[in-house]
């Protein structure tokens, strides 16, 4: 898990300090590192855990502690192994490909594999229906004990992703929004104009039990429902890439499709409606005329408001997909490419952060970023 932080931190900031990290008062002002160095250390921590966790006695099983994967070593190393995975194609244009063969065969070595069909990373720690002890994500964009929440109320889905979703007769747009007058309507993102066809009583909401007859939807299902730490249909995708890539054995096509069946099963499609969305030529990998950017679309499109972190780093890494660009940007090629650093940091740490240099979200990319 600190494997994962560090990445994330990578992805969001590029330099930050490692080593000298986390070690209470010993470093007061802990030295910043490279993203490149930091991702690599991160991924021979996650290494490191894998192999603590194959030592460990069964007496010294989790079980009910563990709110992940209930003590299952199996599981755990293969979460452990997709983490890695994820790492490594992050790097896909950073002109690394001796440290992600040599990695990738590491993993392979390891011989766990991949979170797969089924094998999703979900945490259940015991959500309470109550404010505060909720699932955070239903607690805060959909319903807490008051009723329906602000964002609820006010967030709304693009234009360009609900034509994306009925450009290819997705399933998924009726399990995630709320048509308004039998049509799904989005907004423009970054729209300086006030316009009445844009404010959210003429826009699709989410959909939750309240809008499905008090069924399960979607994304929401119950205060309870299990976080979504690493979804399999993400895993999937990866490995999809990864072949398709060749860097994995395995045909793409097949990692593909078990990732978008996987994602409609979460959403609640049914396996008609997913079979018939699997036989069009605007979705099925082997018509692409670019398979990478059919996977990535299709991820994105998994991944809507799940995992969006994850949908950024793939558009700053790859292009895809072609989002247009917020209408108040201040150019058309000026799009956010990190985060500054915070004002606590600078604060604090202020004169390691200023050695790191630009740090501008326009122009200062992170490292991996092409």
């Amino acid at each position: 898990m600190q494997g994962w932080h560090f990445m994330r931190l990578v992805d969001l900031y590029n330099n930050v300090p490692f080593e000298e990290a986390l070690q209470g008062t010993q470093f007061i002002t802990p030295t910043y590192e490279s993203g490149k160095s930091v991702y690599e250390k991160s991924i021979q921590l996650i290494t490191d855990g894998i192999q603590d966790i194959k030592a460990a006695s069964p007496a010294g099983t989790p079980a009910q502690a563990d709110v992940i994967f209930a003590g299952n070593k199996t599981l755990w190393t293969k979460f452990a192994n997709t983490i890695k995975l994820r790492g490594l194609l992050r790097q896909s244009e950073a002109n690394n490909e001796a440290y992600i063969k040599t990695e990738i065969e590491r993993i392979v070595q390891e011989g766990s594999g991949f979170l797969n069909a089924g094998e999703s990373a979900l945490a259940r720690p015991g959500y309470l229906n109550t404010n505060g002890k909720m699932n955070p994500f239903w607690e805060s964009n959909y319903r807490n004990a008051g009723g329906q929440t602000t964002n609820h109320l006010s967030i709304r889905p693009t234009v360009y992703v609900i034509n994306k979703y009925e450009s290819l007769n997705d399933p998924r747009l009726d399990k995630i929004y709320v048509p308004v007058k039998g049509a799904y309507k989005g907004v423009l993102f970054g729209n300086p104009q006030v316009e009445d066809q844009y404010n959210a009583s003429n826009t699709s909401a989410f959909r939750g039990p309240v809008e499905n007859d008090n069924k399960p939807a979607g994304l929401f299902k119950s205060f309870d429902q299990p976080s979504v730490l690493l979804s399999s249909f993400e895993s999937l995708f990866l490995q999809a890439e990864a072949a398709q890539r060749g860097w994995i054995g395995g045909s793409s096509q097949t990692y593909y499709q078990a990732a978008i069946q996987e994602s409609m099963k979460y959403l609640t499609v049914t396996q008609p409606e997913i079979n018939t969305y699997l036989q069009q030529t605007s979705v099925t990998l082997t018509s692409a005329a670019n398979p990478v950017q059919r996977i990535i679309e299709q991820k994105w499109l998994a991944l809507n408001s799940i995992s969006s972190m994850e949908a950024w780093s793939d558009f700053r890494r790859t292009g895809f997909p072609d989002i247009p660009n917020s209408l108040q940007a201040p150019s058309s090629d000026a799009r956010p490419l990190r985060l500054m650093y915070p004002e606590s940091e600078r604060q604090t740490n202020g004169a390691q952060a200023d050695k790191q240099g630009n740090d501008d979200i326009i122009t200062a990319k992170v490292w991996w970023n092409p």
